[in-house]
């Protein structure tokens, strides 16, 4: 089971993983992935799809809709990005990847490359970081397979609270 890093990854390490990811896919490097890409490592908060158009038109660099789906779809099979579902947007994947890790292991729920993804939903301020918590995921995969005969792939946890700097006094 791989480790969340002990700090999140830096943008240039997101957007240069990304872009490996993507041509190892056979995909080529346009000009708009690449502006997707950078924008998800510079977020400071989960993004929509019209979020990214927006952003992307600000820097004149105009993409329809649909492009900017496309591109979260790769990133998102490529596990570079998770689904907040409680917000309809997505954050880059605060862990390291390598192309490699596209294959998964179907006999056993928490053998090959699987995700297991818990992410913290700051109510404050909107702030989203991933918490390392995958071994107990995966524990709790083990046991749907067990008691239910549930052989799960993924998983992701959304929880809700307030960061560090949303209780401080100060704020």
């Amino acid at each position: 089971m791989s480790r969340l890093p002990a700090t999140p990854l830096s943008a240039t390490a997101y957007v240069e993983q990304a872009l490996v990811s993507l041509k190892a896919r056979g995909l080529r490097l346009t000009t708009p992935r690449r502006r997707v890409v950078q924008l998800l490592a510079d977020a400071t908060h989960p993004l929509s799809a019209y979020d990214i158009k927006d952003l992307l038109a600000q820097q004149n660099t105009p993409v329809d809709t649909v492009s900017v789906y496309r591109v979260l779809e790769h990133l998102e099979s490529l596990h570079l990005i998770h689904k907040v579902g409680s917000m309809g947007k997505v954050v880059a994947c605060q862990r390291t990847h390598t192309p490699c890790q596209q294959t998964t292991n179907t006999s056993h729920p928490t053998e090959g490359h699987h995700h297991w993804h818990v992410l913290l939903l700051c109510v404050g301020c909107g702030q989203v970081s991933e918490a390392e918590a995958g071994e107990h995921l995966a524990q709790f995969a083990q046991r749907l397979h067990h008691e239910q005969q549930f052989m799960p792939q993924s998983g992701s946890l959304e929880v809700k609270g307030w960061c560090s700097q949303c209780q401080s006094p100060t704020s």
